[in-house]
């Protein structure tokens, strides 16, 4: 039996809130069924799941409706969502959670009414998707859901591996200003590698000059005279001086 991670995901949404909007845009998790059956106070499902997390079974049960009224019923959820499954779930896995979640929101099983309003759109999804004729036609025009579209960007996306950057989902329109800011940086870099490895002079190491280059030259004609001089009245040859 699949681990039920849909019913870890209804404890956790009891106990943070804000988590509401990642459940409805990822993929529905394994286990849904299992929450299903809780919200619908199936006795096994109640057992087995209080053995399982130590739970007061009114726990699991106010966390389950909260998961599925969460996860299953917003407004822009699919039929396929709406019942619980996958896109591609076989007829005979709807079937099965279509009558737990009208043995759930059946109105003759309901106190509460306005949870079994949710009856009407569980079974307005299963018209549409109840034959493989209406199926076919309902998959041709039907919108795709958040989390295929952003399983769609992420299986499109390719990013280079950069290990000392934390690669992270761009928009398109930023893309040629990243691609530069990287070109830049990847000369820096390597020219500071070049530096490093020959010893080769940055072309801003070479010391400031003021003044125009005629006054420079004529400064370094003196030096030389005069250190040509110098030698001279010593009988000793010029020592080269380096600038």
């Amino acid at each position: 039996m699949p681990r039920p991670v849909a019913l870890h995901y209804a404890l956790d949404l009891t106990a943070m809130p804000s988590l509401a909007g990642l459940m409805q845009r990822e993929p529905l998790p394994q286990g849904v069924l299992d929450v299903i059956r809780i919200a619908a106070r199936c006795p096994e499902t109640w057992e087995r799941t209080v053995t399982m997390t130590g739970q007061e079974p009114e726990t699991l049960r106010d966390a389950a409706v909260l998961y599925l009224q969460t996860a299953l019923f917003f407004p822009s959820a699919d039929n396929y969502r709406v019942l619980g499954v996958a896109v591609d779930a076989p007829r005979d896995e709807i079937r099965q959670h279509l009558r737990w979640l009208m043995l759930w929101l059946h109105p003759d099983r309901q106190l509460n009414s306005w949870e079994s309003t949710f009856a009407e759109r569980v079974l307005s999804a299963w018209e549409e998707v109840k034959s493989p004729e209406r199926r076919a036609q309902y998959d041709r025009t039907r919108p795709p859901a958040p989390a295929e579209t952003a399983s769609r960007s992420r299986q499109q996306w390719r990013r280079p591996w950069l290990p000392w950057v934390v690669q992270k989902p761009e928009p398109t329109i930023r893309k040629a200003a990243i691609v530069s800011r990287r070109v830049v940086t990847g000369l820096v870099i390597g020219l500071a590698a070049l530096t490093i490895l020959f010893g080769v002079e940055w072309p801003f190491n070479t010391p400031f000059q003021t003044g125009s280059d005629s006054a420079y030259k004529a400064q370094k004609n003196i030096d030389t005279d005069s250190t040509t001089k110098s030698a001279d009245a010593n009988g000793s040859a010029p020592a080269i001086v380096e600038k």
